[in-house]
């Protein structure tokens, strides 16, 4: 990518929300999905699931709880529900 580009703007905001002490302050289970998170960028509970190889409906607890948590969002296309990291956390405030 282009430096200034939007991607790399976005990509920026969401590292800051998600950084690296809250990461580690996150129990382990809850740190791997939200590292998954960051890898895929949007993602269904089923992608992450093939990424961790657990089940999908494992991986959809976990996804809710970090939802819950303020640390990720949940939105619909279609008739998919796709998850993605929280670019408007207050966890650095």
């Amino acid at each position: 990518l282009q430096e200034g580009t939007r991607s790399n703007i976005i990509d920026r905001d969401i590292l800051e929300s998600l950084d690296v002490r809250t990461l580690v302050s996150l129990p382990d289970h809850l740190r791997m999905r939200a590292s998954s998170m960051l890898e895929l960028g949007k993602a269904t509970a089923d992608e992450v699931s093939n990424v961790t190889s657990k089940e999908r409906a494992v991986e959809g607890n976990y996804l809710n709880q970090l939802v819950r948590m303020g640390h990720v969002e949940k939105f619909r296309e279609f008739r998919k529900v796709y998850f993605r990291i929280n670019e408007r956390s207050e966890i650095n405030k």
